[in-house]
């Protein structure tokens, strides 16, 4: 059920903005004017999953798991002491 619809223009000179990567586009009510009021964020993007240890500068084989050959559990390398 579709309690609310509400149609917003957007100027060329924002969508022009919103053509980078990392920009994106919000509303938000004004009280004042009784309308809508457009806003453009930047933000960063966000930083590579695959890249995240080499930026925490930590190794790369640190924190991945070792599968135990003829078992079915997964033994990580800080539960070795076991």
């Amino acid at each position: 059920m579709l309690l609310f619809s509400q149609i917003l223009e957007i100027p060329r000179e924002t969508a022009a903005l919103l053509e980078k990567p990392d920009a994106g586009l919000y509303f938000d009510w004004g009280p004042d004017s009784s309308r809508y009021l457009q806003h453009v964020d930047r933000r960063p993007m966000p930083p590579d999953p695959d890249r995240l240890l080499e930026l925490l500068g930590l190794p790369e084989d640190q924190g991945k798991p070792e599968v135990l050959p003829g078992l079915d559990g997964v033994k990580y390398k800080q539960d070795e002491s076991d």
